[in-house]
């Protein structure tokens, strides 16, 4: 038996910020809105 929701590994990047990851699960049909906060890297 699948479960009645998708997980879905939602991977954002951009230059000289930090990959932000996470784990979203969504049911059949359901929409959601992520909001993603990325931490600037370190600069020399």
């Amino acid at each position: 038996m699948t479960a009645p929701w998708d997980t879905y590994n939602i991977t954002a990047t951009k230059n000289s910020y930090r990959k932000y990851k996470t784990k979203v699960d969504l049911e059949e049909g359901e929409k959601k809105e992520i909001k993603a906060e990325m931490k600037k890297t370190k600069t020399r």
